[in-house]
């Protein structure tokens, strides 16, 4: 009896030292997997030449969650996560250093935080997907699909940009966003990735072709490109029929004014001398060329005046405005002058000045830029300035606002990352706003893909919402984008040059599906989540 309890005793140990060493092997399986999904994902960001491949680069993460613990599902996912965003936010770094007055080491350390805040979604989405993994095919895909998209929607933080912003150069991909704004799409791209996961392990376990997981995936594609073709065709109709009290003719100014960093980091160097004054000359150039233009936009830039103070410059535009005869939008800094402030506190604002010069509305930045334009908490710890002694002083607007320059036209002035922000958007829209301006500053960011990424986010509320939009910058990327969300032919601009764009943007007279139900459908993903069997060991049958 002992010798057969030894024996079994040295089994036992025998399969323990095997069912470590497996162990083991899969979970370095499983991280050069999710590797190959970061670096798959690295083609196709935004400014990169691959975009479609959004649709598969994440189906060797799904493959490194199959038969993972809870515990390795989230570091997988977390790890992928966080490569992902450290791949297209890298360039954080500069303005942390250059903008905000961090050291080089420090920039670093808090570009590599803020990366890891942001992975907490996909962490967590891992962790909830091998803890209680789902039936395999359609459904089950779709239940996993929809854990990350509900993760990745409901509790990113700060930067609201996912997988799906790849896709900006597909107008025809973009239209399903009309229906459910930038959480569908996120979805249906999961949906595909987790389907082909599907495929290829069900390849691996029976040796033949999973025809239903790929006629699936192939008719989910098909789907949006037929609703994509069928809507940009509708209102392509429209475009080439409307009316001219539907169309309104916006030239925007980028003057390419010099960022204050050491000259050795300037873009250009012939640029130095571009100021103010030589925007308003650009202005005057632009409706001499161009008379029937309905409006001037200027960005947000490095250049702006105290719009109380500087008289010089007030009487500069208003003489652009006396020879032009144009309305003229742009952006200004102001003070409460009711309010003795000693410590460079201002507001960041779009004003519309009409062609009788007179400033007829103003809004004032709302979302600001964390520890670029304020110091979150420093009311309470005001110590934190020290470690961010760049940092600006810009107080928080009291409300949208928006700006009719022409009857039933109504610009929505979004001032910078505003843009990016759907929830945000919808407050303008409610407002009756009809058109957007985006007012944007993205030369701190050097010749990166920022601009790329962040042309990418905010196009994405054109078709949301059904609204037109111009991205006027200071020195790029800007365009004229159509409610559909195609970029205006010609009007895409270079980084890093001045140059003015006019083209007529046609307005829609009704708002998309998406602005009045919002995410109505979200909540319907719940009911695929606890869509839950048994977990499934590995090597026990399915």
């Amino acid at each position: 009896m002992a010798a057969i309890g030894h024996g079994n005793l040295r089994e036992q140990e025998g399969t323990s030292s095997v069912h470590a060493k497996c162990t083991s092997f899969s979970f370095r399986r499983g991280v050069l997997l999710a590797l190959l999904a970061v670096a798959l994902f690295a083609f196709c960001m935004p400014g990169r030449p691959f975009p479609w491949m959004a649709w598969v680069a994440l189906v060797p993460l799904f493959l490194a969650l199959r038969n993972a613990t809870p515990i390795r599902g989230f570091l997988l996912a977390g790890l992928t996560g966080w490569l992902m965003w450290l791949t297209s936010t890298w360039w954080l770094f500069g303005p942390l250093r250059d903008l905000v007055g961090l050291s080089a080491p420090g920039a670093v350390v808090f570009t590599m935080g803020v990366c890891l805040l942001m992975c907490a979604p996909y962490a967590l989405a891992g962790a909830v997907v091998a803890w209680r993994p789902g039936r395999s095919g359609v459904l089950g895909s779709g239940r996993d699909a929809a854990v990350f998209t509900l993760a990745i929607t409901w509790l990113t933080p700060v930067f609201q940009g996912n997988i799906a912003h790849t896709q900006y150069r597909f107008p025809l991909v973009l239209q399903v966003l009309e229906i459910g704004g930038t959480p569908l799409l996120l979805f249906l791209i999961l949906w595909v990735n987790w389907l082909l996961a599907d495929a290829v392990s069900s390849h691996q376990r029976a040796k033949a072709l999973p025809w239903k997981t790929l006629v699936a995936s192939a008719a989910i594609v098909g789907v949006i490109v037929v609703f994509g073709f069928i809507r940009m065709r509708q209102l392509d109709a429209k475009i080439k029929s409307a009316a001219p009290e539907r169309l309104l003719t916006v030239g925007a100014v980028q003057p390419n004014i010099p960022i204050p960093v050491a000259l050795g980091r300037q873009p250009v160097s012939h640029a130095s001398s571009n100021n103010f004054f030589t925007a308003l000359d650009q202005a005057r150039d632009l409706v001499r060329r161009n008379p029937q233009t309905d409006l001037i936009v200027f960005p947000e830039n490095p250049a702006t005046f105290l719009f109380n103070h500087d008289s010089e410059r007030r009487q500069a535009l208003g003489q652009l405005i006396t020879d032009t005869g144009k309305p003229v939008i742009l952006n200004v800094d102001a003070v409460d002058l009711s309010v003795p402030s000693e410590n460079s506190e201002r507001y960041n604002v779009a004003a519309l000045v009409d062609a009788g010069r007179n400033l007829t509305h103003s809004y004032t930045k709302i979302k600001r830029i964390p520890f670029a334009e304020y110091v979150p908490g420093e009311t309470l710890f005001p110590w934190m300035r020290k470690w961010f002694p760049k940092s600006q002083r810009v107080l928080k607007g009291p409300g949208p606002v928006v700006f009719e320059v022409k009857p039933g036209i109504r610009v929505m002035p979004l001032i910078c990352y505003e843009g990016t922000i759907s929830s945000f958007t919808r407050r303008f829209v409610d407002l009756g706003g009809n058109i957007i301006v985006n007012q944007v500053n993205d030369s701190w960011f050097l010749r990166t893909s920022a601009s790329e990424t962040h042309l990418a986010l905010a196009l994405f509320r054109a078709v949301e919402y059904r609204v037109p939009l111009v991205r006027v910058t200071n020195s790029g990327i800007g365009a004229h984008i159509q409610a559909d969300g195609s970029i205006v032919p010609g009007s895409r601009t270079p980084l890093f040059t001045e140059t003015t764009t006019v083209f007529p943007l046609y307005v829609p007279p009704s708002r998309s599906i998406y602005a009045w139900m919002g995410d109505w459908w979200l909540p319907g993903l719940l009911l695929l989540v606890p869509a839950f069997r048994a977990r499934t060991q590995p090597g026990s049958p399915a």
